[in-house]
């Protein structure tokens, strides 16, 4: 039996839904009338006892109260509650269903949903988008339960104030990454194009039963066959696809940069699959689907409390980070909510490894009397932590490494498995480059085992145009290996700068030539070759090869999942972007388009879409080098050239006949 009275003042608690991570949510109705349901949502209690976070909650719950918009869960209140802080009461007029428990429903054969109908629904939640954004009202991070629709067929959109949250703290979701736009995984900033890729997601979904491929996936290239598999009719297949090419692009620039646009997209594809299907169809579609409303409620008499201040009839309080001390029975939820009282440590616990109470937490500020620690760059992370979020908060890598005998010096690059520092080894007083595996890549043992991987291969190969690395360490959960830093830049950024004199190319491309033998005389393929890949030291412009992340070894030909290409497009070579088994080839391959960059200030193949660029590689149509650059000798360009071929028979045998090749200029 949990507590039912005075948690929220005002209401009565009916009961408490499965949450999210981080809020509490419930059932609740108003004391003054029974008859008055809503949900009452709040911070869970480990976070309200921040005051950062709760009062940051509290701002964009009042940012949010502002709008009274068609579309959006309309707030009846808000207040302070002793036990979880600041909450905002929601009118509940309706049961609903989500777009996710709808599309679940249409899987199981529960509900015969057409196309038309997703669409339809999508496209009400896209005009409410649009008209939320024209009035500052911002979203960015739509999830399947955010959109919702009503008995009547009516579609609400809703997770302003959670996703405020999100853009702010990096919270999780419950829901599979993939729901999220690529710039939402890497940490980057979202806007209107992030909830543009998040529609087209759910759409596909729906369509599919699948979820939607990534650009760099070749189940990319294979979403026609999927459309057509799925039951889209062939005549509207181009235009399904187009749709998808245009909202569910890698890069945000390349989708539609705004609700508007995907709205008439939508519009367009409609027309396709029988026209739009309004509230009324929808309600019919719908009938008999949702849970009764009112719930049923409880019969015990509750006492009237009326000390929160209405939207209408009062300003709402600040909320200082000192927060009055709850009563005995106003402390916690006991009972079915699984949630105990928890004890401040003792004095002969030495205050590690337990619990600060709930009370305390609230009783002063979080800055007075509780331990707190700053982390670094925390304008991206929690800025005062207490000890009640340490469980299931991750330190940041440089909050770890900060520990360490490395101290960083500065951050020289990042990318989508890990981060490279310059740091001081302050036992041997040497700098290193460091490398660290993503802290939410350690729990995948595949990226794990990659991750190691790369530093024994490259620590193996020995050779001297081949990055150095040293030694893997592990410290508190974090994973980093050591390795030789070079003060330069890498060749990529030589080629955005400025051309390379010709002679300095071909002598930095024969010595990348000689690495690349020598770890093929190893059995290692390296796959990832680009110029990103090769740095060059300054001022003797001594090339070293690096990042042997997804190299293939003999004995170990792949440790990614059959079918899955992994790579950069440009340089991929096609075999590899189809996710075929590949040989030596591919890497002769991607040596040939760094050496036709390097001549031509070109790259042989482009697209707008990884599949635009498979198919100019499949083509095998390219401007010839001697044509962009005159000096580039014959031979060479001929030689280069013929690494470019589509299909891999029609290579160079190896990499060791390029470097012959070359070696006959020199």
């Amino acid at each position: 039996m949990f507590q039912r009275y005075g948690l929220f003042p005002g209401y009565t608690i009916q009961e408490r839904f499965d949450s999210p991570r981080y809020y509490e949510r419930f059932l609740a109705t108003e004391n003054a009338d029974p008859r008055n349901w809503c949900v009452i949502r709040c911070l869970n209690k480990e976070l309200a006892g921040t005051a950062e976070l709760r009062l940051c909650y509290q701002d964009a719950c009042r940012h949010y109260a502002h709008y009274q918009l068609d579309g959006l869960i309309p707030v009846r209140e808000m207040g302070t509650s002793r036990a979880y802080g600041f909450y905002i009461a929601y009118a509940y007029e309706f049961s609903s269903l989500s777009i996710g428990e709808i599309s679940a429903l249409s899987q199981h054969h529960k509900l015969n949903m057409s196309p038309a109908f997703m669409m339809s629904v999508l496209l009400d939640a896209v005009r409410i988008l649009d008209v939320a954004h024209a009035n500052k009202l911002e979203h960015f991070g739509v999830i399947p339960p955010n959109i919702i629709v009503s008995p009547n067929g009516d579609v609400y959109v809703k997770g302003f104030v959670e996703v405020a949250m999100r853009r702010r703290y990096h919270f999780e979701t419950e829901m599979l990454e993939k729901f999220d736009a690529p710039e939402w995984r890497r940490h980057e900033a979202v806007g209107v194009a992030s909830d543009v890729y998040a529609i087209s997601a759910f759409l596909y979904q729906s369509l599919t039963n699948e979820l939607q491929p990534d650009e760099w996936e070749p189940r990319w290239m294979g979403m026609m066959d999927v459309l057509n598999r799925s039951g889209v009719p062939g005549e509207s297949l181009t235009a399904m696809m187009s749709f998808f090419q245009h909202t569910l692009a890698e890069r945000p620039q390349q989708r539609f940069s705004s609700y508007s646009q995907l709205a008439q997209a939508l519009e367009r594809l409609l027309h396709e699959f029988g026209g739009y299907q309004p509230r009324e169809v929808r309600a019919e579609i719908l009938s008999g689907q949702f849970d009764d409303f009112p719930p049923r409620m409880r019969v015990e008499n509750c006492e009237f409390r009326s000390d929160v201040i209405n939207l209408i009839t009062g300003e709402l309080p600040c909320i200082s980070a000192e927060m009055p001390e709850p009563s005995e029975e106003q402390a916690v939820l006991t009972g079915l909510t699984g949630m105990q009282r928890r004890e401040a440590p003792s004095e002969s616990s030495g205050g590690s490894g337990g619990d600060i109470s709930f009370e305390e937490t609230l009783t002063s500020s979080p800055l007075e009397g509780i331990e707190t620690r700053v982390l670094h760059r925390s304008s991206n992370s929690f800025r005062t932590i207490n000890p009640n979020l340490r469980a299931s908060i991750h330190a940041s890598p440089l909050e770890v490494l900060a520990r360490s005998r490395y101290q960083i010096l500065d951050e020289l690059g990042s990318g989508g498995t890990g981060t490279v520092y310059k740091v001081l080894d302050t036992t041997l007083t040497e700098v290193l480059a460091l490398k660290v595996l993503k802290p939410e890549l350690v729990s995948d043992a595949a990226w794990l085992q990659r991750f190691k991987r790369e530093l024994k291969i490259t620590r193996d190969l020995e050779h001297a145009y081949i990055l150095p690395a040293y030694h893997l360490e592990q410290l508190e959960g974090l994973y980093f290996f050591t390795m030789r830093y070079i003060d330069g830049k890498n060749l990529s950024e030589h080629l955005h700068e400025s051309s390379l004199p010709l002679m300095m190319s071909l002598r930095i491309l024969t010595q990348v030539a000689e690495a690349l033998v020598a770890a093929h005389d190893r059995g290692i393929i390296h796959r990832d070759l680009k110029p990103a890949n090769i740095m060059v030291e300054a001022g003797t412009y001594h090339p070293y090869l690096m990042d042997f992340g997804i190299a293939s070894t003999l004995d170990m030909p792949s440790l990614t999942i059959e079918g899955q290409g992994i790579g950069t497009p440009f340089y991929m070579a096609p075999e590899q972007s189809r996710g075929e088994q590949i040989t030596i080839q591919a890497d002769v391959y991607s040596f040939g388009v760094v050496c036709y960059e390097c001549f031509t200030q070109k790259l042989p193949f482009t697209g707008a879409t990884a599949v635009a660029i498979y198919t100019a590689q499949q083509s095998g149509i390219f401007e010839p080098i001697r044509d962009l650059n005159p000096m580039v000798p014959p031979a060479i360009a001929k030689l280069v050239e013929s690494c470019l071929a589509p299909q891999a028979q029609n290579r160079p045998a190896s990499m060791r006949v390029v470097l012959d090749g070359f070696g006959r200029m020199g």
